[in-house]
């Protein structure tokens, strides 16, 4: 709403809410359709939380990867991990700094992070790291004090995403 709220939702910025679990293929989908309407580039923002960030954000880097579409800028609060095997779920709920804690890998056509994360209660955001190819900026995760159910309102996400929302539209 904040985004929407401070004018980045217009007839050159669009600002749309999806479910951790969308279907990424067909959100992929219509942004490279979009920008074939308009004989455009198509530049994206992600702003994400816990599985939404360990989820959804690298399943839709990878399938607008396919399109050749970049991620300027992924803003991820306390991403968690989401295992694609039901027997192997149990791995989100892995403290960040535990010997087996899961790692969230972001794909190659992103250019940068910035990953918020808490320590107070589990699910916790897990570590962020560069998958194969990889040639973008993960900026060091900023420690929040709040808890997991509370950390898609911390105002530290909330301003970095509209930062970078700013941006964004003036790179345009």
């Amino acid at each position: 709403e904040k985004l929407h709220d401070s004018g980045f939702n217009n007839c050159i910025s669009r600002v749309s809410l999806r479910p951790w679990n969308a279907n990424w293929s067909e959100v992929a989908e219509s942004l490279w359709l979009l920008g074939q309407h308009h004989n455009a580039q198509v530049l994206v923002n992600v702003y994400a939380y816990s599985w939404g960030g360990g989820w959804g954000f690298p399943r839709l880097a990878a399938e607008l990867l396919k399109r050749d579409i970049m991620i300027q800028t992924a803003v991820l609060s306390d991403a968690v991990y989401r295992h694609p095997r039901a027997w192997m779920r149990w791995t989100s709920l892995l403290k960040r700094d535990a010997a087996l804690s899961p790692v969230i890998r972001v794909p190659r056509n992103v250019q940068s992070v910035y990953p918020l994360h808490q320590v107070q209660n589990s699910p916790q955001g897990h570590r962020i790291t560069a998958g194969p190819g990889f040639s973008a900026h993960i900026n060091p995760s900023q420690s929040v004090a709040a808890d997991h159910q509370y950390m898609d309102d911390a105002p530290a996400f909330h301003s970095r995403s509209l930062h970078a929302a700013a941006w964004l539209q003036a790179t345009n």
